[in-house]
């Protein structure tokens, strides 16, 4: 017998004898851990090969073929994969973007603040920064702030350390979109890059450069935006 890692479930060793028909949990639960495998080969690779996103994508939606009835968790999990690989890909647009935000939304129904913490506040992260990689609009930019403060609400610095980072660049990145809107004044501006300043800052100390080298690279430069536009329209931080 074979567990595999994330439901600590066990099937047949024999791949012949594991189909969607006779075995669909197991063999839904191995097309999502193939998906896993594809999306982190292919981020690897820096995007180069563009098959193992597709390969992901499909080893996901197979997945999902079985986890949309019954399985609910296992549904939000493969949806965040999904949308998150989707995002990932190198030939995105803002349709695709908006695609994903649906995704997320779909996983959100099931996986709650309630019933799993820990997914929920993953989600709400990757949806912050998706809202904010779309054209700027007011609305949008509070959705970004929303999403990075409801998963900071559920994290903390030592349990969750790396995702609290995330969120805290996730809402610094909202942060600075919300203030550069044209419509936005210096009342309101002020705390809004003062926050990035603070929560950029605060990503740097959480994570190393060595094991967190995007992480950290866009925290710093969250970091320079905002003391660049304090110092643009003169003001403080």
């Amino acid at each position: 017998m074979i567990t595999t890692k994330l439901f600590r479930v066990k099937y047949p060793s024999h791949p012949h004898s594991l189909t969607q028909y006779d075995y669909p949990y197991y063999y839904a639960d191995l097309q999502f851990e193939l998906g896993v495998l594809y999306a982190k080969q292919a981020e690897g690779l820096g995007g180069a090969l563009s098959m193992y996103f597709d390969n992901a994508l499909t080893a996901f939606e197979e997945a999902l073929s079985v986890f949309r009835d019954g399985y609910p968790m296992e549904k939000a999990q493969t949806l965040f994969h999904w949308g998150a690989t989707r995002n990932s890909m190198p030939e995105k647009t803002d349709e695709s973007r908006e695609e994903v935000i649906e995704v997320y939304d779909q996983a959100l129904s099931v996986a709650t603040k309630k019933n799993n913490p820990s997914l929920y506040a993953q989600i709400q992260i990757s949806k912050s920064v998706v809202y904010n990689e779309l054209p700027k609009t007011r609305s949008r930019a509070q959705e970004a702030l929303g999403a990075a403060n409801e998963a900071l609400g559920l994290l903390s610095t030592e349990e969750n350390t790396a995702e609290y980072a995330r969120a805290c660049v996730a809402l610094s990145g909202a942060c600075i979109t919300y203030a550069s809107l044209g419509e936005v004044g210096d009342d309101e501006a002020l705390p809004r890059l003062q926050t990035s300043v603070s929560y950029s800052k605060e990503a740097l100390q959480l994570v190393s450069p060595s094991f967190y080298a995007g992480l950290h690279r866009t925290a710093e430069k969250n970091r320079e935006l905002a003391e660049a536009e304090l110092s643009n329209r003169g003001l403080e931080i």
